[in-house]
């Protein structure tokens, strides 16, 4: 790789699926990825509801240590705060599906213009995974053992849109993490949720 950028890029995406999920509880715990041992979100570009809520709690329990008593308070207390995740969950779930489909739309409505009439439009892009391929197995009722192959598409980054996406089609012998390759998107629908993005061989 010519530019330390993108390997730290291409490192930084072959760790990510490794990645624990994120949770919100009312119990402080450590975060994986930045190595300390209590975090808490306390804001995003676009403030979210449980932003909030850390608001809340910490502005009560500083307005309690101005008190004589000096006592901890909360607004909520740990099993109300709990209650009030729980419920949110399943909205907060619904809603990041949504928000996916969007998402996903717009992406392929984009492609589906930026193609150009001869479908020649082409894209750089920074090869981060190959083809690889995941053989399991498992035990049926009656004892039989059965093996299913999971193949998963290559993914490359487009340097100029900051997209990741699948590769629908390549060349193998000539596919490295780490490279820069060009792709063309040949087929691209919003409404069929579609999107073909194959490698341009010179």
């Amino acid at each position: 790789l010519g530019d330390q950028r993108w390997e730290a890029y291409c490192l930084s995406s072959s760790l990510r699926p490794h990645y624990p999920k994120s949770l919100t509880v009312p119990k402080a715990g450590p975060h994986w990825a930045l190595g300390v041992e209590a975090y808490v979100q306390w804001t995003s570009p676009i403030r979210r509801y449980l932003d909030l809520v850390a608001h809340r709690q910490l502005k009560t329990w500083l307005a309690a240590r101005r008190q004589e008593n000096n006592r901890p308070q909360y607004a909520l207390k740990k099993e109300g705060l709990k209650n009030l995740l729980d419920s949110k969950a399943h909205t907060l779930r619904a809603v990041g599906a949504v928000s996916r489909q969007s998402t996903n739309y717009w992406v392929r409505e984009f492609f589906r213009r930026a193609r150009g009439p001869n479908r020649d439009a082409t894209f750089e892009a920074l090869v981060l995974t190959v083809e690889s391929q995941t053989t399991t197995s498992s035990n049926t009722k009656k004892q039989q053992s059965r093996t299913s192959v999971t193949i998963r598409k290559p993914r490359v980054l487009l340097v100029d849109l900051g997209l990741e996406l699948e590769l629908s089609c390549w060349t193998a012998a000539k596919l490295v993490v780490g490279d820069m390759i060009l792709v063309k998107v040949d087929e691209a629908d919003p409404h069929g949720d579609s999107l073909t993005l194959k490698q341009v061989v010179s």
